[in-house]
């Protein structure tokens, strides 16, 4: 069972800090950023927002890519000093280097202020509350998962917040109703094809612990 718990642990992984900021400068860059109103007498404050976010996205950048070597401090100095959207990304980014730093408890602490921030894409606020639940998953019941990730079923991270809990109930040896959710998971056609394949081969394994 561990094996197949790590396998699963591997494949939710954040993706690296570098891989993240490749996939997502551009969007920062795009606009969406900033709540920009769309008027032509705004032109000014446009031109401004879109030379303020294009500095802080190319300091973010640098900050990044120098973050294994000089730690998270200018990181989270620019966090204290940067606008929401930008603290948004960097404390995503911080996250992730606690968590590869084996920091959890940092991470977790981190994943939580960005679920309560306001202002911040109601995405992004899901997502920040699944990790946060998915790094303290040894420290949670599966009761407590199940309560934490409940408001998660109707979001975007419905199908990963399932497996959590399958993991946390198998973690009980209550392998029966985890084989039940991960059924649920193999069966929905809206699951992704990978999460599909953990769900098939985790109910196999769920299934033979019932049979011995």
């Amino acid at each position: 069972m561990e094996e197949i718990f790590e396998e699963v642990n591997e494949d939710l992984k954040q993706k690296q800090l570098k891989e993240f900021w490749e996939e997502n400068k551009n969007w920062i860059i795009g606009g969406v950023l900033g709540s920009i109103i769309a008027t032509a007498s705004m032109s000014g404050y446009r031109s401004w927002e879109h030379k303020r976010d294009v500095n802080a996205t190319a300091k973010l950048s640098h900050i990044v890519e120098e973050l294994k070597t000089s730690g998270t401090d200018d990181l989270e100095t620019f966090i204290a000093s940067t606008n929401k959207n930008h603290a948004l990304i960097a404390r995503l980014i911080l996250a992730a280097n606690f968590v590869e730093n084996g920091d959890t408890d940092k991470a977790i602490n981190t994943y939580k202020i960005i679920a309560n921030t306001k202002g911040v894409d109601k995405n992004y606020k899901n997502y920040a509350k699944f990790l946060s639940v998915k790094y303290n998953l040894d420290n949670l019941s599966s009761d407590e998962v199940a309560v934490k990730t409940k408001e998660l079923l109707n979001t975007n991270w419905k199908h990963l917040s399932l497996e959590l809990q399958a993991v946390s109930l198998a973690k009980e040896n209550k392998f029966a109703n985890a084989a039940k959710i991960l059924n649920m998971l193999s069966s929905d056609p809206q699951t992704p094809n990978a999460l599909r394949g953990r769900a098939i081969k985790l109910t196999e394994l769920y299934s033979s612990k019932l049979n011995k």
